[in-house]
Order: structure tokens, then sequence, then C-alpha cells
């Protein structure tokens, strides 16, 4: 009702927001409806479409709203006391339930803040000084638990452990919090009780509850009422693997590649395929393409390589000294970015990605110290300057404008 009032009846802007609304609706269709149609939307591959849906919130409530208040004026509240007051009863029935669900939703998250707010208040006494003693563990990350692990994963009432370590900086292995790198979903499947994961994903700091047996491989550091921090000696920010090939890889296909490499023996003898993705890989690699299911029965065919060094010194996450028997790379276990920048002794190489999607590079035969660093866009400036020029057209726009208004003589 209130898109035919707009059309039919109501003033430009009215129109317009009407127009906006069935525009959102049809964008919200997506691609079950339009298929390839849709491509024409710039970026249309990276887009989560179902989020089109505030667009039509947007839009449509207000021309719900227009629908109705010509409703309640159609009924000329205006013409006695008895039509104003079923105008009122009539707009309070037809807004009740949305009114009702909103208290609730409202009602329910103030209550799970509440608890959430008394259970933090009761642990803080050992989530302070928990929290405090991983801030300035520097050697590898944390982990807490995962969703996937159920008890496992530690929580103050709602609040996951995870979510305190990044309101405090803390680097975490942690899934739901950083899921849009290419490692983050396979984070997933980390498992507590696999020594292989803790180096390859660079965990040497788990938090268990005190009930839990801890695995054999480690080590307790120290007690925090019921949490119990451990340290994993054989992991770090820093590993040394091989490098036989480089995966012919998409932001899509990235991870069906490091899910056949997690689960085949490759990991535990520190192989490391490169991934070849937007023009990123070994210099030297040779770069293959294969479909999944093959991928899976070459890295289950793979012979492991034996040992090509050792991590001699690991300086915080950044750095680190490495003694190599031959040719190999060192990788970071941090994400890759096209903005990180590595040095071996000084001089600078090519950084590039291995599975799962970590940082490395190419090391030779010695001793070496590597050393990473993120090194910010320097795209920013120029967009400053974009976002005052349109402002300065906006202003030289109105002038002249106004400029043609004015009356002649």
């Amino acid at each position: 009702m209130g898109f035919a009032w707009a059309i039919w009846r109501g003033p430009l802007c009215a129109r317009l927001v009407a127009g906006l609304a069935a525009v959102w609706t049809l964008l919200y269709f997506g691609r079950a409806t339009w298929a390839g149609v849709i491509d024409m939307l710039p970026f249309a591959n990276d887009i989560p479409m179902h989020r089109f849906i505030g667009g039509f919130h947007l839009f449509a409530i207000p021309v719900t709203a227009c629908g109705l208040a010509f409703v309640l004026r159609s009924m000329h509240p205006e013409r006695s006391p008895i039509r104003g007051a079923l105008v009122v009863g009539l707009a309070m029935v037809v807004l009740a339930p949305a009114a009702r669900e909103r208290i609730a939703y409202v009602n329910g998250v103030a209550a799970i803040k509440r608890e959430a707010a008394s259970a933090v208040a009761r642990e803080n006494r050992d989530l302070a000084p928990l929290l405090a003693r991983l801030g300035r563990l520097d050697k590898g990350r944390a982990y807490v638990g995962l969703p996937r692990w159920g008890d496992q994963y530690l929580r103050a009432g709602g609040v996951p452990l995870s979510a305190f370590a990044v309101e405090r900086g803390i680097d975490t292995l942690g899934f739901l919090w950083h899921a849009m790198t290419l490692a983050g979903d396979l984070q997933v499947w980390f498992d507590p009780d696999n020594e292989t994961h803790y180096r390859i994903f660079g965990v040497r700091y788990p938090v268990f509850d005190v009930r839990r047996p801890p695995p054999a491989f480690t080590r307790k550091l120290d007690t925090f009422g019921r949490y119990a921090l451990y340290e994993v000696e054989s992991a770090s920010y820093f590993g040394v693997a091989t490098v036989p090939m480089a995966v012919e890889v998409t932001k899509r296909t990235a991870y069906q590649t490091s899910e056949a490499w997690l689960f085949s023996t490759l990991p535990a003898a520190n192989v490391s395929p490169a991934l070849a993705i937007a023009g990123h890989a070994p210099e030297d690699a040779t770069v293959i393409e294969v479909k999944p299911t093959a991928l899976v029965r070459m890295f289950t065919d793979m012979k492991p390589p034996s040992s090509v060094g050792r991590i001699v010194r690991s300086a915080g996450r950044w750095s680190s000294d490495v003694e190599l028997e031959r040719p190999a790379a060192v990788v970071l276990h941090a994400n890759f970015h096209p903005g990180l920048v590595a040095t071996v002794d000084g001089h600078r190489v090519p950084v590039f990605p291995v599975t799962p999607g970590f940082a490395a590079v190419s090391v030779p035969a010695g001793t070496h110290t590597v050393h990473f660093q993120y090194v910010p866009s320097t795209h920013w400036p120029w967009m400053i300057l974009g976002a005052l020029a349109l402002l300065l057209v906006d202003r030289v726009t109105t002038a002249v404008g106004a400029g043609l208004s004015l009356p002649r003589g």
C-alpha cells in the first residue's frame, strides 16, 4: 500500500525511496534468481548478497510507514474524537507485533549482558592475571579453545576467552574472530592433542581447564584458578619447511589445497607447498594446477624429505635465527599479506604464501637471520586528496548553481 501510494500520489522523494526499496529487493534475490546477470555488479563475486537485506530494510520501512500513514489519514481522524481514537488504536494494533518483538529482543540481550557481566566479575581474579601473563609471552600465539571442541571452548559466563584476548591484543588462534584470511577457515581443524598442529599454526601457549588432562608434550607454566597455562616448546612463530612446488589457487580454492595438505603426512615432515595466487609464488618453484581430488592423492603419495634445518632462536614474532643444511623456506606463522617485507641477513627477499596461507621466504643453506616487517599501503594520501577534491567540486557546483539562480539586473 505504501509503495502504491508513493508511485501514484507521493512526492518525488517518496517515489525515490519506493524505487530504491524495489531495487534492493531485487538485489536481495541474489544469484539464485539472477544467475550470471548478477555479475554485472562491481565485486559481485565477493559480495555476501544476503546482506542486501539491510538495504531493503533501510528503504522498505519508510515505505511501510507511508502506507500506514495513508490508511490513517484516509480515516480523517480530525473529524471527531472517536475517529481519532480509532486511528490511534489501529496504529497500536498494527505496530504491536514489531514493538513486542523488539522489546523482547532488547530485554533478552540485556539479560545476557547482565549474566556475562556477573560471570566476568566473579572470575576476574583469575582472568586478569592470566590475560596479563599471556600478554607478556611473545614466542608464539595462545590457544583458549575453539567452538568445535565444546567444553574446551573456555568461557566466562557466555563470553569466550578468545574475546578477551582480542580485546587486549593477545595473539590467539581463533576461527570465529579472524576468519577473513587464507588460513582463517583452516583453523577450525586445529587439534589441541596434536603436536604437529601446534608447530604449523605457531601455537605455543595453550590454556585448558585444570580438570582437562594436558597433552603429554606440554609443560605447565602456571595455574590461575580454574585455568591452567601450558607451553609447547617445539612451537613458535617461525618454522623451516621444504617447498616442493607451487599450487595454482584462487581465494576460493586455496582452502581445498590447504585442507588436503593438513590431513596428509606433509605437515609433520615440514613440507609446505607454496600457493601461487595473484602472482605471488617462489621464483624458482614449479607451478602446477590440479583438481582437489588429484591433489589429495599427490600429497598422500609424496615422499617427505629429510630434515632441512632448524630454528635456532625466535626473537619475538618478527625475527628469527635459522640454521639450514640446504636451501629451504622459513615460514612466518602469520597470514600472508602483500604488505609484508622480509630480509635475510639484511638483504630484502620476496615474500610468498605457503599452505595454509602463511608467509614464507626462500633462504640459502647456512646460518642466517630472517626478519619480517609489515609496511602499510601508501595509497591513503591519494584517498584523502580525492575526498578533498570531491568536497571542492561540491562547493564549486553549489556556488555556480547559486550564481545562475541570481535575478538579472
